[in-house]
């Protein structure tokens, strides 16, 4: 006497989605990875490992809110920063210029690349940000974007040279 057993269709997909999923949970465990999704996706060409600040909870600030705060910020000029950056080492200073680069960076954070005079490409410099640094409304800058900038010199250069601001506040210019 022969035992004939009915199977589904449903029931043989069913098993095989949960074979599938088990073989997928199992390789993303012995490897894990980080997988990230930004609103820069289209505009960033590449991606290094972008750790979470959890320091960083401060809340976004409209541009009304932050006018008040805008008063201790002093302008420099590119010339003034890039010959005696170590002059402005802590001091609140703001800039204003075209985004050319948007890098997300193996530090805590980001990095723009902020050209100051568009005439000249070579009065470039590279803005430390966390994403809580841009106005409450921009949820993130792209490249060609006009932003100002009020931030902190910092004593440090990048590799090229370019002087380093440590952003308090990025709003649209």
């Amino acid at each position: 006497m022969a035992l004939v057993i009915k199977i589904k269709w449903v029931q043989v997909l069913a098993c095989s989605l949960l074979i599938i999923s088990f073989f997928f949970v199992a390789y993303y465990a012995i490897n894990p990875t980080m997988i990230q999704f930004t609103s820069t996706f289209p505009y960033v060409e590449t991606i290094d490992t972008v750790q979470a600040d959890l320091n960083d909870r401060k809340a976004q600030q409209t541009v009304d809110e932050f006018k008040e705060s805008a008063q201790d910020y002093d302008y420099v000029t590119y010339a003034e920063l890039s010959q005696n950056n170590s002059l402005y080492q802590g001091k609140m200073i703001n800039q204003w210029g075209r985004v050319k680069k948007v890098i997300a960076n193996n530090k805590v954070g980001r990095e723009l690349v902020l050209d100051l005079d568009e005439a000249n490409t070579s009065s470039l410099i590279v803005v430390d940000y966390h994403l809580s640094d841009l106005a409450k409304g921009i949820p993130n800058v792209k490249v060609n974007d006009r932003v100002k900038v009020f931030g902190e010199g910092s004593s440090s250069e990048n590799g090229d040279g370019k002087p380093v601001i440590n952003a308090h506040f990025i709003k649209y210019e």
